[in-house]
């Protein structure tokens, strides 16, 4: 960014409420009007996360909440897509007897 750029960013005002903006800001704070798009460097999301990985949290907190039933689900499903995870495996094998224990099958 020029000084130029950056002395008028630091006086720049919202053109809907005309509220005073600061220098990285979008969208106005007090209004919410775009008030520039968002450079590249912005984004600061993070890495994308794969479908087994949410599954795996999501089967974690199912564990944790004694949902027995959605963590086997979601287990099998990591498991479905990437036959060697071990962990997958191990949280499959917890949430399985604990179904056992639930309903009592001696299976």
């Amino acid at each position: 960014m020029s000084p130029e750029e950056t002395i008028k960013g630091l006086f720049a005002r919202c053109a809907r409420c005309g509220r005073r903006l600061d220098p990285e800001d979008v969208f106005c704070g007090h209004c919410g009007k775009r008030v520039r798009e968002p450079a590249a460097s912005d984004d600061h999301t993070l890495e994308p996360m794969k479908l087994t990985d949410v599954l795996m949290g999501l089967g974690i907190v199912c564990l944790r909440k004694g949902d027995y039933f959605k963590a086997v689900e979601k287990f099998e499903k990591i498991i479905a897509a990437d036959p060697g995870n071990h962990k997958a495996r191990e949280l499959l094998f917890r949430a399985r007897r604990a179904v056992r224990d639930i309903t009592g099958d001696s299976r």
